[in-house]
């Protein structure tokens, strides 16, 4: 079941934001529970997603206390792309100069503009993801960066995994990271802790 309720989270500040100028979409489907903020002031910015897997949502979800019906027709089609890549397979469809990076450094910027380069069921390690962004000795740096994206799903850190082909740490959960994968990739592409197999990997290698 697919929820297109707007809400308003309690947030004193997101990135110098005010509350006042602050708006929510929530999106629940499947095990995903996906909110996507933005603000209008003075222009329209993505400002950050969180993304929970449900089961293990928790007390997060007491941060959410009203509903706001505000309209976005730029949220709407965002959201509408969110449903189809969970329901129909498509890859998600948006636009990088829609996100709000100011709270991201030069280095975080240009590993998650590279990131977005790895398309909808492909995978590449972090080694390989920082000689993409013009880093190849910053390997560490770049998992550091995986690990704060501000955007996940739309910026997709899912898709990057560890040098020794095992599935790696993931924000909303290693599980969730799994289910991604195997939704974009194939069921059999992925066992409990690793990929089976390094022909697999190559397959769907970037």
């Amino acid at each position: 079941m697919v929820s297109f309720n707007r809400i308003l989270v309690f947030f004193e500040k997101i990135k110098g934001y005010f509350l006042k100028n602050l708006y929510a979409k929530k999106i629940e489907i499947g095990r995903c529970f996906i909110i996507l903020y933005w603000t209008e002031m003075p222009e329209f910015k993505l400002i950050k997603i969180d993304f929970f897997d449900k089961a293990k949502i928790g007390l997060k979800k007491d941060k959410i206390f009203n509903f706001c019906r505000k309209e976005n027709k730029r949220i709407r089609e965002l959201g509408n792309s969110i449903v189809d890549y969970f329901k129909k397979r498509k890859p998600l469809k948006f636009n990088l100069q829609d996100f709000d990076f100011s709270g991201c450094s030069k280095f975080s910027k240009q590993v998650l503009i590279a990131l977005t380069k790895i398309p909808f069921g492909k995978i590449t390690t972090y080694k390989r993801l920082a000689e993409l962004a013009g880093f190849p000795k910053a390997c560490r740096a770049v998992g550091s960066v995986m690990a704060k994206n501000p955007f996940p799903l739309l910026i997709p850190c899912h898709r990057v995994i560890r040098t020794d082909l095992s599935i790696g740490k993931f924000g909303p959960g290693s599980e969730l990271k799994r289910f991604l994968l195997c939704h974009e990739i194939s069921e059999k592409a992925f066992d409990e802790h690793t990929l089976k197999d390094r022909k697999i990997y190559n397959l769907y290698k970037v």
